[in-house]
């Protein structure tokens, strides 16, 4: 009976460390980012929108992997609050007694690199509570909470996959103009120029037919506007000229329609 007791505190402690499982209702929290903003779960909840709660630590190699691949950026800019407004994304850094905002930006000891370049949605510091209303034990994690309530535990943070699982599986519609853009890479070269271009991806409600972007050529930052009629699923792409081979050139949507 002893060991019996003994066994069963072991296990009641290891679930009491265990992440919410897929349908649990999700525990409330407000929390404050680095810019001042406040954000209550049960506020985004109650305006329609999914919540992605990314659950990390400067330390963690992996996360700054994953972070890498930019499914998480993507989502928040298409479908976040300057995108369509559908889904809220938050970066929640838990561990509370061995990181800090140095770490955060990349010149504590504890970290992997500056996460405050890398990640564009809002970053929460101090985050630990949260963390273990949600089941958190040491591990990172990242889980999504439908406009119902119900949490879904995320494994692969493939931008196809997320978008599927805060907005078709949550049976949360999109309410406006939304688009991906993606660098199509070097399309020709030239001496010591070469042609770039973006890929424009209509993941909105209807048409698309007007969109507007910057594109820094690794000098100057300019203006480009398209116009055209680009059905909802549909992609084209936008030629943007010549770049210096050796320059890192960007480009990030600003308005649509």
């Amino acid at each position: 009976r002893p060991l019996c007791a003994i066994l069963l505190s072991l296990t009641a402690a290891h679930s009491a460390w265990a992440q919410l499982p897929d349908g649990s209702e999700a525990p409330d929290f407000s929390v404050v980012d680095l810019e001042g903003e406040t954000w209550a779960l049960s506020t985004l909840l109650d305006s329609g929108n999914t919540v992605v709660l990314n659950f990390g630590a400067t330390w963690c190699t992996s996360c700054w992997v994953d972070e890498h691949k930019g499914a998480l950026n993507g989502l928040h800019n298409v479908f976040g609050p300057e995108g369509s407004g559908d889904v809220t994304v938050l970066y929640l850094e838990f561990d509370d007694a061995f990181t800090s905002e140095a770490d955060l930006s990349g010149s504590g000891s504890n970290s992997t690199g500056n996460w405050l370049e890398m990640v564009d949605y809002p970053v929460v510091d101090s985050a630990g509570s949260v963390h273990e209303l949600f089941g958190g034990s040491d591990n990172p994690f990242v889980c999504l909470v439908c406009p119902d309530g119900l949490v879904t535990n995320l494994n692969d943070l493939d931008f196809d996959i997320l978008q599927g699982a805060a907005l078709s599986n949550c049976g949360n519609e999109v309410g406006g103009p939304a688009a991906f853009l993606e660098r199509d890479g070097l399309q020709s070269t030239c001496g010591e120029e070469a042609a770039v271009g973006v890929l424009l991806t209509n993941l909105g409600n209807d048409t698309l037919v007007s969109a507007t972007m910057d594109f820094g050529d690794g000098v100057d930052t300019t203006e480009v506007m398209w116009a055209g009629a680009l059905a909802v699923d549909s992609t084209v792409l936008i030629d943007l000229g010549g770049v210096d081979v050796s320059a890192t050139w960007t480009a990030a949507l600003t308005s649509l329609n």
